[in-house]
């Protein structure tokens, strides 16, 4: 299991600073479009129309559209998709962590309880599904409470790739 001293082993990849936020799914239409906090995003300056990957701490990488929805960015399309997939309910919350320079953000869900939801069967089924990757083609990504290894979008499917955490 990789861990905080990833980097350090695998000497490869670059680390790169993180953002975080977290959301609490509240609301009828949480399913169909989340809106991101104005402070993160003006802060890192996004703008509507860019793509972007949802990471779950399995590795599998899911592509959403951040749109411009009533003069605040969101998740849109491929937001419902990831939701449904990760068998996200009402009162479950989701944390973000954006890796400045990428388009990629790692998602951590937890369920009312408190506790991380680590992988459901449908999730289970990507796994099929996930591509290779070379050392150098990681991106190596150190959290306080451990490390996570990113790759960059396949050509053939960009939604689904592999990583190791």
């Amino acid at each position: 299991k990789c861990t905080r001293n990833c980097l350090l082993t695998h000497k490869l990849g670059e680390v790169r600073k993180v953002w975080s936020f977290f959301k609490v799914m509240l609301g009828k239409r949480f399913s169909e479009v989340l809106f991101l906090p104005p402070k993160f995003f003006k802060t890192l300056k996004f703008h509507g129309g860019k793509r972007m990957y949802l990471q779950h701490s399995n590795g599998q990488k899911w592509s959403v559209v951040v749109s411009d929805v009533n003069g605040s960015l969101a998740f849109q399309n491929g937001w419902s998709e990831f939701v449904k997939d990760h068998g996200i309910e009402l009162g479950d919350f989701v944390v973000f962590h954006y890796i400045m320079g990428t388009s990629h953000f790692a998602a951590q869900i937890f369920d009312k309880s408190g506790c991380e939801k680590l992988a459901s069967s449908t999730v289970k089924n990507y796994q099929n599904k996930r591509m290779k990757t070379t050392a150098r083609d990681a991106l190596y990504l150190q959290y306080p409470y451990g490390a996570f290894v990113l790759t960059p979008p396949a050509k053939k499917n960009p939604s689904v790739s592999g990583v190791s955490r």
